[in-house]
Parts: C-alpha cells; structure tokens; sequence
C-alpha cells in the first residue's frame, strides 16, 4: 500500500496564493520516518509552519535563532527516505491581472472555476500527478491510501477525489480517500511544510530559491502558476473556453 499525506495552504479569504501539497510512502516508510520526524521537532507537538515562521502558537516565546536550528534539523528528515513530494498552486493575483489582458476570458466558465475553486483544481493537480507517477512506475494494482486534513473545503477536496478516481487510465487499485487531524497523524506536518514552502515561492517566483526549499531533498517537486507561467496557463483558459463555445455552436446547428 501507498499512503498519501494531503495538506492545503492560502484557502483563507483574501489569500493571494493556494497551493496544495503531498507526500507520497510506501506503508513500511511511514513509521522510521514518523519516529523520526518526532525527534527532531521536540518540544513542538505539532508542527505548523506558519505558526513557526511567526512565532506563534507552540513557538510564542522562541528567540529566531532557537527555532531556525530546529526548522534546519526537521527539513533534513524527509529526504532520507524513499517519500515523493508534490506541490501545486496559483497565485490568484497574477492570475487576475492576466486574466484582464486575455480577450475572450473574463466572465468564461473556465476562468470563473479557477477563481471560484483553485483549491479544489490545486488538489486535482496534485492528485493527477501522483496517479501519472505511479502508473508510469508500473504500480496499476497497489492500494492507494490518501489521507488530508480536515478541513472547510470537504465536498471540493472529495469532488476533485472522484473526479481524478474515474479519469485514471491504468491504475485500477483500491483508492481511499479520509479526512484525519495532523495530530495524530504526524506525516501532515511535513505535508504542511511542503505546502508552505510552495506557497511561499509562488508569491514571488522571481527570488531565488529558497534553502528551505532545497533542504528537502531532491524527490520534490514545486509547481504552479504565477506571473513568469501566468500568460500561457490564461492562453490556455482561453483556448479551452473558444473550443467549448465551438462545441455547443455546432450542437445546436445539429
């Protein structure tokens, strides 16, 4: 069985970012690193990385040094084992503006899904990755087991679920889909990582990369949409609602 560990970041009102992120292992992986990851983050019970970075919550108090020595020892954790990494988002600002710029777009039923759902679409991508790698890797018969905080956005994330289930092409394992607490499950803390950091490169993809980043290893991957990729994924929209409008047009005629 693969187990698959779903965190969200940016799905508050008047974010200008919503990524989504994962953590794929295989079931014998998970208790090593969980072990693990445990050490490294004590005295913190539950790690969240925006509390982390503000000094809140569980690190009220800190002085920045003492918590960047524990940020640098908990982001080494994940790369010495065999976990796969996936991070996806938009920036909705960048996303906006272009979309002004595109003729054809604004008021489109596609533009207005990705405004109105880009975690529910982040969560689609995310999910459609992890099925192309392991169809590509030959794992068509494997029990895929996803896991994702709970959270307020359940019928778009369960939605998204069986959408990428029924468009599957040679996977055909058991696919389970729960909601749980980051509590108790530890390995979202770090899928809480992996979502924060992509959030964070996508406000501004101009910057270099950030060490966090890097610190995770190499069997990540950090993706998405904002302003060097914006014009193409618009151009995108654009053509996708042009061949929509065509189809109806020529349903109608028929």
């Amino acid at each position: 069985m693969i187990q698959i560990f779903i965190d969200e970041s940016g799905t508050h009102v008047g974010s200008a970012v919503v990524a989504v992120g994962a953590y794929a292992g295989r079931l014998e992986t998970w208790p090593a690193f969980v072990e693990e990851w445990n050490r490294a983050k004590h005295p913190i019970e539950v790690f969240h990385s925006a509390d982390c970075a503000a000094l809140k919550g569980e690190f009220k108090g800190w002085t920045e040094e003492d918590r960047d020595t524990l940020v640098a020892r908990l982001l080494a954790v994940p790369a010495k084992y065999e976990l796969y990494g996936i991070a996806m988002g938009i920036n909705l600002r960048d996303l906006a503006e272009a979309a002004q710029a595109e003729p054809g777009l604004v008021g489109t039923e596609e533009l207005q899904a990705v405004l109105s759902h880009p975690y529910g679409i982040s969560l689609q991508w995310v999910l459609h990755n992890i099925i192309e790698r392991t169809e590509a890797a030959g794992i068509r018969r494997e029990p895929l087991a996803l896991f994702h905080e709970r959270n307020d956005f359940q019928a778009d994330a369960l939605s998204s679920f069986a959408l990428i289930k029924r468009r599957r092409q040679y996977h055909v394992g058991q696919m389970t889909f729960t909601f749980v607490e980051k509590n108790a499950h530890v390995p979202l803390q770090a899928a809480d990582v992996l979502t924060y950091e992509a959030n964070k490169r996508l406000r501004d993809p101009y910057k270099p990369q950030r060490r966090s980043i890097a610190a995770l290893g190499d069997r990540i991957s950090v993706e998405g949409f904002a302003k060097p990729n914006m014009k193409a994924f618009v151009s995108g929209l654009r053509r996708f609602a042009e061949k929509r409008r065509q189809k109806v047009v020529r349903g109608g005629v028929g």
